[in-house]
């Protein structure tokens, strides 16, 4: 899948197309600015899709070029649910 069209599923929402290109293996891949897919969906508020990454393996501590966490982005968004998400994750830094 084009990064570009990754970028926009997971800005989007967009979970049946991410389901049907995203697997285990490219999960954590690096996007632009040094992100992985978690971090957009974390930061859009998409709290079904960082369910779904998670499950195909999403790493809930990776650092963007920033150092900032999928943890970190969605709290800065105030996306609560995908806060909660990521807490209950077994794992998940709080530093």
């Amino acid at each position: 899948m084009e990064d570009k069209d990754l970028m926009w599923a997971l800005k989007n929402g967009d979970l049946e197309e991410i389901k049907a290109k995203i697997t285990a293996e490219d999960v954590n891949r690096t996007l632009e600015g040094g992100r992985k897919p978690l971090h957009y969906a974390a930061d859009c508020g998409h709290t079904d899709v960082v369910e779904f990454l998670i499950s195909k393996g999403a790493d809930v501590n990776a650092s963007d070029k920033h150092n900032l966490t999928p943890l970190l982005t969605a709290c800065f968004e105030n996306h609560l649910s995908c806060v909660k998400v990521l807490l209950e994750k077994v794992g998940t830094l709080l530093n």
